[in-house]
């Protein structure tokens, strides 16, 4: 389905429409609650005018009015599901616009996921309150949190980002779709723990279903139970023998039933989520994948007969129901064991590329990154910040090209350094996922982004804001002079650097001499990157590697005792500064 207009004018008719949708559904779930009353008192009627008439015709209208009175509780049940399904993509709707509107912050943030001492991933809010995974995120199950915050961590080959670029190119103009995928997770999200139980419930052995005496007793023992009930019915044998039969059979039925309720315990618990599952693959068309899933959910329906005392007994003392349903769950576990970890996958990267796509559609003038194959080309036109409103977010263009290649920026406080730096950082993040970017062209090659911005002392490790940053540091050249191998052991993708304030927690002697021999040491090792600096005697290492370092600079404007920010990426060094009228304004007399 291809959209005209903004995503907001989507949204808002979405939301419309499903209101509408809901009273329409309400009103014939209250209609259809009147005809179940009707329908009970009309067989109450029926049955008081033919009581005369013998108990062929009672039994009749009781056996006709029963089965319309469950035709009319499926139906509302039925209802009902629907009614819930049409309120949560309401919610969603809703959701969809608070997020245009900026209210994202409340949602789930993925901080769980980050990992410790990652390449990029504090120092460009990847994750935590405000972060772009708490932005973009539209995965529902665990599995898909995980999955789409792997892909924000870890570079893609060139490969996947052109597969995956083309499947949420393809999903972007599927909203509706996107949206009902949704919904089958929120209810009852997929989680780690109910994969892990499935998958230790896999790796157990078999404790019936390998045994052939099981399988004869699931035949003769309930064979013996209805021989016994028909002789007593047809008064065959006399009561007492079949009483005493009666507490044979409860008991061997219910030594079985205490075989049966490890397993039953192990998987009842996420029977719901089992629907969800079931929900998900049908949605995604693994037909063959939902029906075995069904299937299973069905089993242990059955064996919640248990929780129905009035039910279960009865059954289990006549046909050995737990072990007719334990058979069937060990036979399904045969067939279907090694086939869940790849349900649990399907359903995870389809929400991932879902949301993905949810951030295209959302953001209709962002554009697919072109991945280049030579190293090094950078462009970025007309980029902004993923997480500023399009209204407050001024955007700038930046290209880089050949190495070793430096960009030093300089500029007076608050001029947005940092900023651009992030900006540039978390594009090349979402270019690496396979996302489309804020800017209206980017080019880039397949890179590894390692950052070292947000250096703060660490007091369980005992280690000082210097000395920690010393470490970054020294991971970074270790990274740029000897690439890791990726997990799958090919070569990893080069790296590209983001450094701002270098050696910040020293004194500005030691740290314009370090900051200068990292800068030397970078070109010696031919890497690419952006450096951000209040030093302004750095920039004068442009004149001795004229053909490696390139400045830029963010200034300010100062008329009187106000400031004056454009956040305009400019060539050349920042002449303007204003630290000192910054301190004039809280105070301090200079």
């Amino acid at each position: 389905m291809i959209l005209q207009g903004s995503p907001a004018i989507f949204y808002n008719k979405r939301i419309e429409a499903l209101t509408s949708l809901i009273g329409e559904q309400k009103r014939r779930s209250t209609g259809i609650a009147w005809l179940r009353l009707l329908v009970v008192l009309a067989t109450a009627i029926a049955v008081y005018i033919s009581w005369t008439s013998g108990w062929l015709y009672i039994t009749l209208i009781l056996t006709v009015g029963f089965a319309i009175f469950l035709k009319l509780v499926a139906l509302s049940t039925k209802l009902n599901h629907e009614i819930a399904n049409l309120q949560t993509l309401l919610s969603i709707n809703r959701q969809e616009i608070d997020i245009l509107e900026g209210h994202y912050t409340h949602r789930p943030d993925g901080s769980n996921l980050e990992p410790p001492h990652h390449a990029y991933a504090r120092d460009l809010d990847i994750f935590g309150k405000a972060s772009l995974f708490q932005f973009i995120h539209r995965t529902t199950s665990e599995q898909g949190h995980k999955l789409l915050a792997d892909w924000l961590l870890n570079a893609a080959d060139h490969a996947t980002i052109a597969s995956r670029q083309a499947a949420v190119k393809e999903l972007k103009d599927q909203p509706e779709w996107r949206q009902q995928l949704q919904a089958y997770g929120t209810t009852n999200p997929l989680t780690r723990d109910m994969q892990t139980s499935l998958s230790n419930w896999l790796a157990q052995p078999q404790r019936f279903a390998t045994k052939p005496v099981w399988t004869y007793l699931r035949f003769i023992l309930p064979g013996i139970s209805l021989t016994f009930l028909i002789l007593y019915i047809f008064e065959v044998i006399q009561p007492q023998a079949f009483y005493s039969f009666l507490i044979l059979a409860l008991g061997a039925s219910s030594y079985i039933s205490k075989l049966v309720t490890p397993q039953y315990v192990q998987l009842s618990k996420h029977i719901t989520q089992l629907e969800t599952l079931s929900q998900s693959l049908q949605w995604i068309q693994l037909t063959s994948a939902s029906s075995q899933v069904r299937a299973l959910k069905k089993i242990l329906d059955r064996m919640d007969y248990r929780l129905n005392p009035l039910v279960f007994i009865p059954l289990n003392i006549l046909l050995y129901w737990d072990l007719q349903q334990v058979l069937q769950l060990e036979r399904w576990k045969h067939q279907q064991q090694n086939k869940i970890h790849h349900w649990f996958e399907a359903v995870a990267e389809k929400e991932a590329l879902s949301s993905l796509a949810n951030l295209s559609f959302n953001h209709p003038a962002w554009v697919f990154p072109v991945i280049r194959p030579d190293w090094f080309t950078l462009v970025c036109h007309n980029t902004g910040h993923p997480l500023i409103a399009a209204c407050k977010c001024v955007t700038n263009n930046f290209e880089m090209q050949g190495h070793p290649q430096l960009a030093f920026i300089t500029g007076s406080n608050m001029a947005g350094k940092s900023t651009f730096l992030r900006t540039i950082g978390i594009n090349l993040v979402l270019a690496m996922a396979g996302a489309p970017v804020y800017a209206t062209r980017f080019e880039t090659p397949v890179l590894k982004l390692m950052t070292s911005m947000r250096v703060t002392d660490n007091l369980e490790e005992s280690a000082s804001t210097f000395y920690a940053e010393l470490q970054k540091l020294k991971m970074i050249l270790d990274e740029v002079r000897n690439p890791s191998a990726s997990e799958n052991g090919t070569a990893s993708p080069r790296i590209f650097l983001l450094l701002d304030e270098i050696l910040r927690g020293t004194n500005s002697l030691d740290r314009h001499t370090g900051s200068e021999a990292l800068i030397k040491q970078l070109i010696k090792e031919h890497a690419v990157g952006i450096i951000a600096s209040h030093d302004l005697s750095l920039a004068q290492l442009e004149e001795q590697f004229p053909n490696a370092i390139r400045n830029y600079h963010f200034d300010v404007t100062i008329h009187g005792s106000e400031l004056s920010f454009d956040y305009r990426l400019k060539d050349g060094v920042c002449q303007t500064l204003n630290a000192t009228l910054l301190m004039k304004k809280i105070g301090i007399d200079l």
